[in-house]
């Protein structure tokens, strides 16, 4: 794998060298110019789903009561929404994995087709790497030029030619999902009782109902809301 020094990329890149083996290309570190693909497919994750359900949270902070700061709050986000928010997960994933890209002198072929074509093709790759395969792996090279022209860094300090590893120094932030709901079993299991009418509605208004639903039992059940 090949990404950037992102603290998103913190426990992939531990796996990735602690399964594959350290100082051997497990984990490319690099600059963003390197991630461009991936930088885009984030764009589009935002602009697909992701935007609408920071929007929707926002609305709630403002208008009904959600408050960051509360872990049973959080918790209360991730019982109501999680599972909508995989399925939005998923369905675009789906759909990605589906879509055609145009590749120049080839013809348009789908993220699917290309990883069970190409194995056909050519083989299932090796685990082992010379040190340019490594090095150019990832680079979409049409969009290199304009992304070093917005990332003036001298590409030595970054390159991973030389075999140096991953930086001395990694940023992280630690986040637990939040595992006390503040509520008895029985009083999840009459919470999801109370709720159920609107699990069948996904438009917003509909799920804004849901939490004030939802957080107005628990309120009635426990202090902590």
């Amino acid at each position: 794998l090949r990404g950037d020094h992102g603290v998103e990329n913190v426990l992939v890149a531990a796996w990735m060298e602690a399964n594959k083996g350290a100082r051997r290309g497990s984990y490319i570190w690099g600059r963003s110019v390197h991630n461009v693909r991936i930088e885009r497919l984030w764009v589009d994750v935002t602009a697909q789903f992701g935007r609408k359900w920071a929007d929707f949270f926002t609305q709630l902070e403002i208008y009904h009561g959600l408050d960051v700061n509360n872990t049973y709050h959080l918790w209360l986000l991730h019982y109501l929404f999680l599972s909508d928010i995989n399925a939005d997960c998923r369905f675009f994933a789906e759909a990605w994995n589906r879509h055609k890209i145009k590749n120049k002198g080839q013809p348009a072929r789908s993220p699917e087709d290309m990883f069970f074509f190409d194995m056909i093709t050519n083989g299932v790759r090796g685990d082992t790497l010379v040190s340019g395969e490594i090095e150019s792996y990832g680079i979409d090279w049409e969009a290199m030029p304009a992304s070093q022209s917005r990332n003036d860094e001298p590409l030595r300090h970054t390159s991973w030619v030389g075999h140096t590893g991953p930086p001395p120094n990694l940023n992280g932030v630690t986040v637990e999902p939040p595992s006390d709901s503040g509520l008895s079993d029985r009083d999840i299991d009459e919470l999801y009782l109370f709720i159920t009418p609107l699990l069948s509605s996904f438009d917003d208004q509909s799920k804004a109902a849901r939490w004030d639903w939802a957080l107005a039992f628990s309120r009635s059940r426990s202090a902590l809301y």
